[in-house]
């Protein structure tokens, strides 16, 4: 690995106002995860836990809806 040069380096503010944000993104995504794990149904929390991030779980969760919803539809036009 190279060396990183003295410009590339965060000052000691701007790298104090980068963990401070991060530290306020992680409390945000715990929060939402708890909201969704609470919301959930074992089966279904066994299906979107190996995502890492409240998006995905999120994501994952819809397309697991559209897809049931899909099935549905089907099911009724039969």
């Amino acid at each position: 690995m190279g060396e990183i040069a003295q410009d590339q380096l965060l000052t000691d503010e701007a790298a104090e106002t980068a963990l401070e944000t991060y530290e306020k993104w992680e409390t945000k995504e715990a929060k939402v995860k708890e909201i969704i794990f609470e919301t959930i149904s074992p089966v279904t929390y066994y299906q979107i836990s190996n995502e890492h991030t409240a998006a995905s779980m999120w994501n994952k969760l819809k397309t697991m809806c559209e897809h049931k919803g899909a099935m549905a539809a089907a099911d009724i036009h039969k």
